[in-house]
């Protein structure tokens, strides 16, 4: 009886632990501690400046440390502390994970490795291709102002263009493999490649039939526009791979409805909001998909389950996750003002939303379609709209174990678009191009699901004929893409591959009173390739001293006689690229 006292007693050590935490957070946030306190973990003067928000987020966390230790005290009354329970959902987190890999290996696809590995092999192929092309201007400006600065840079957020969870990826490639194009870009490539893997997976899991994942992980490998971003060091690709790993763990959800599970789908969403908010639109899709397999395959009068089980612990999990991971964002940033009120996400008037809204969905298929040839495209549809309706009415060679999993397919992209759509209009925002790149892998596995379809009716070996045409199409595809250099063509984000030329050009001539004007899309791969070769400019804009003045024009953009209107003399000219000094 006394040792089990003393038991309960050592329980009681969490809430008191966790009271003393929130209490002594709660002085810090009411007192001018909190700033000095920040300061003496990692020194920085922009603790002087950020004193209301340093106290905003202590006495924030301070008061939830005292909600908390209030659910721990009832928690240990009932005979578990919070650790404990974290122990045991842990546990069975990963017992999800063991028994999912053996599953996986007693699996057709577990016993056979040769279709996700020569298709990861093939994606390697095209994107180590690209790895070295000429840095572009976002990625250029990411490095240059967050992921080459010290460490408070990381979270820097006066623009959105630092995609933070990536940005730190990229410092750690850096430190890792010392600063180049590759380096940069690697997180990304990376990324890519786990992309391709994820969508086989995602197409295992859903499609039936042996032949299943092949077609979706040899799309994701030849893709252009995946290509693009995997080679682009951006967080888009990082993005991909956050959704499909969603995607896999809603999936269990559905199945076996636990809070750990749920759990984990938020964190993987709040992982992907702290690389860019627009993740939103990608977890959106997935939360009404994942809903909508609930509701149906549940009892369709429980709604008050899904709503306590899944929706409230989802949405306020996710909230919380996002706002823990973002407080290095908040402090650096000063609040949560530059991250959700910046201008790069004001809403439009709704009569300038909705008049976009069709020639933006237009460029978005346009953009995403770039150089896939309008046959295969054509062929990718059909079979995309033959798997979504093969999951809606499906046919006798589909076994009876596979009905459930046809109805998670049936819902999967009206789900996505469902919740995608909801984000845009309650932000009444059109969305960029490159956000709806996450959902090229889920059209893969509806046109894979098609495709198998179409092969349950033949025999064997023209089964395998038909999987080795398919393969060889998509080597092919590959060799097709490589051989034209058709990606460092594309100017999205900001490409001017001529800077390195340009830099190149001037770096034995330029002096130290001389000034370099160049255009606003060219800029940053500029300033990159004057850090690359180590080339000190004053890179002014107006003329410094008795020095010379050089000016870079991309033309497809400006002309010189946007820059001047002086009398110049042409030093350079090759394709985009023209490179003048004033007279």
């Amino acid at each position: 009886m006394k040792s089990s006292r003393r038991l309960d007693l050592r329980c009681y050590c969490e809430p008191a632990l966790i009271l003393l935490l929130g209490l002594f957070l709660c002085l810090l946030g009411v007192t001018s501690l909190g700033a000095r306190a920040v300061n003496f973990v990692y020194h920085s003067s922009l603790w002087a400046e950020r004193g209301t928000i340093i106290a905003g987020l202590c006495l924030g966390y301070g008061l939830a440390g005292l909600g908390l230790a209030g659910l721990s005290f009832f928690s240990v009354a009932r005979g578990h502390t919070l650790v404990s329970r974290l122990a045991v959902g842990m546990g069975r987190l990963w017992s999800d994970f063991r028994a999912e890999m053996e599953a996986f290996r007693q699996s057709d696809a577990g016993r056979g490795w040769f279709w996700p590995l020569a298709a990861l092999a093939i994606g390697a192929g095209a994107r180590g291709y690209y790895l070295s092309q000429p840095m572009r201007g976002d990625e250029s400006y990411t490095f240059l102002n967050f992921a080459n600065k010290d460490f408070l840079a990381l979270f820097g957020y006066d623009v959105p263009n630092n995609h933070v969870l990536h940005t730190l990826l990229v410092k750690l490639s850096i430190l890792l493999l010392g600063a180049s194009p590759v380096s940069i870009r690697m997180p990304a490539f990376l990324m890519g490649l786990l992309t391709i893997l994820l969508t086989y997976a995602l197409a295992r899991r859903l499609n039936p039939g042996p032949n299943s994942g092949r077609l979706a992980a040899l799309s994701a490998a030849v893709f252009p526009y995946l290509i693009l971003y995997s080679t682009n060091a951006r967080g888009y690709t990082l993005i991909v791979v956050l959704t499909l790993l969603a995607a896999l763990i809603g999936l269990k959800v559905v199945e076996h409805l636990t809070f750990g599970r749920v759990a984990l789908l938020a964190f993987v969403s709040a992982l992907g909001m702290l690389t860019m908010p627009s993740m939103l639109v990608g977890a959106a899709g997935v939360f009404c998909w994942l809903a909508a397999v609930l509701f149906v395959q549940t009892d369709r009068a429980d709604v008050k389950k899904i709503l306590l089980e899944f929706t409230l612990p989802f949405g306020v999990l996710s909230g919380i996750f996002t706002l823990i991971l973002y407080t290095p964002v908040m402090l650096v940033a000063g609040g949560l003002g530059p991250i959700i009120a910046n201008r790069y996400v004001e809403s439009q008037t709704w009569p300038d939303f909705l008049a976009g809204l069709l020639p933006q969905s237009l460029k978005t298929v346009e953009e995403l379609t770039r150089d896939v040839p309008m046959p295969v495209l054509v062929v990718g549809v059909g079979l995309a709209l033959l798997g979504l309706v093969l999951a809606v009415r499906p046919t006798g060679y589909i076994k009876r174990d596979w009905q459930m999993r046809l109805t998670h397919r049936v819902y999967m992209l009206p789900g996505l678009l469902a919740g995608s759509l909801a984000v845009m209009l309650l932000q009444h925002t059109n969305l960029y191009s490159r956000t709806w790149i996450f959902m090229l892998p889920f059209i893969f596995v509806l046109a894979d699901a098609g495709l198998g379809r179409l092969l349950a009716g033949l025999s064997p070996g023209w089964q395998s004929l038909a999987q080795a045409a398919v393969l060889v199409g998509a080597l092919v595809y590959a060799g097709g893409v490589m051989s034209s250099n058709v990606i460092s063509q594309y100017a999205d984000t900001s490409a001017f591959p001529e800077a390195q030329l340009a830099v190149e050009y001037l770096k034995p001539i330029l002096g130290r009173d001389d000034a370099v004007h160049v255009t606003g899309v060219a800029d940053w791969p500029f300033y990159f390739y004057c850090w690359y070769y180590d080339v000190p400019v004053p890179l002014s804009q107006t003329k410094s001293g008795q020095g010379h003045t050089y000016i870079i024009v991309k033309k497809s953009r400006y002309s010189v006689n946007d820059m001047t209107d002086k009398s110049v003399v042409k030093l350079l000219d090759f394709n985009d690229l023209a490179l003048y000094e004033e007279r």
